[in-house]
């Protein structure tokens, strides 16, 4: 089973360097690199030179975009399975055998999920910490995009990254395209398994309410009350998701954290914005 790895990367190259290692690594040798390029340079020139004996690298271009640029990648895939790697994340040497072992032995399934660690082993996120096929409950705790792996005939159905979700996208809408893939797959009946023993390396993400992180917060939050509205969750469903960040505002707020408060007020103005979207 040959395994398709669409790598859509801007502006970063040395961890970068730390996948292609971890690749060189790999126990399970069956698989293809598809670097989806959108730097205006020539940046990643040399590393693939100093990979591409190692294993198969297709290097192609895309416009600016990460949902654009997967769509572009996977038109260069040839893999039974196909994956998302961030180009900031690892995986450790057995990842790509323990997701073909997986699939070979549950051919009744058409992917399988996992969660992220950072160098310390501290999850990432809020991860289910039980396994379980996703369904649109559990899609939020179950699907984060470098640790999707999919059968091709997900792709062969024509489910595609929605171009107007995730960073570059051009829209106020800065997140949410892994879990519509998903939700969109969950709706044509395909059956995507989680578990929290598949890893992939990640670094965390670092919280100091700046005025940087507030607008991704923002961003991150329209991203994720469109995909509620894009996917017909009703009101009632989502206001279970505003409540969380508006949880957050009243505890920061008890605890004198005005700059943490700021922070879950972007967050809950984001998903407010998403969800009444009419754009």
């Amino acid at each position: 089973m040959k395994i398709s790895l669409v790598l859509s990367t801007l502006d970063r190259v040395e961890p970068l360097e730390r996948f292609f290692h971890g690749l060189r690594s790999q126990s399970y040798r069956n698989y293809e690199v598809i670097i989806v390029d959108q730097n205006e340079d020539d940046r990643l020139t040399g590393l693939i030179k100093q990979y591409e004996s190692e294993f198969t690298i297709k290097h192609v271009t895309s416009p600016k975009g990460l949902s654009i640029a997967r769509n572009n990648g996977l038109e260069h895939s040839e893999g039974e399975i196909i994956a998302f790697p961030d180009d900031d994340c690892w995986y450790s040497a057995e990842v790509l055998q323990q997701v073909v072992t997986y699939l070979r032995a549950h051919p009744e399934m058409d992917g399988i999920s996992g969660l992220c660690r950072d160098d310390n082993e501290t999850v990432i996120g809020n991860p289910s910490p039980t396994a379980g096929t996703i369904n649109r409950r559990s899609v939020w705790r179950m699907g984060i995009s470098c640790a999707i792996f999919i059968r091709r005939n997900l792709i062969e159905s024509g489910i595609r990254y929605n171009t107007s979700l995730g960073v570059g996208s051009g829209t106020p809408f800065g997140s949410g395209e892994e879990t519509d893939f998903l939700l969109q797959a969950i709706e044509r009946h395909f059956r995507i398994y989680y578990t929290p023993e598949l890893v992939i390396g990640h670094p965390a993400p670092m919280l100091i309410y700046s005025e940087q992180q507030n607008r991704k917060v923002y961003a991150y939050g329209c991203g994720f009350g469109r995909v509620l509205r894009l996917n017909a969750y009703p009101l009632h469903q989502a206001l279970y998701f505003f409540a969380r960040p508006l949880g957050g505002i009243v505890v920061s707020l008890l605890q004198f954290n005005r700059r943490k408060a700021i922070y879950y007020y972007n967050s809950l103005s984001g998903r407010t914005k998403g969800y009444f979207s009419i754009q």
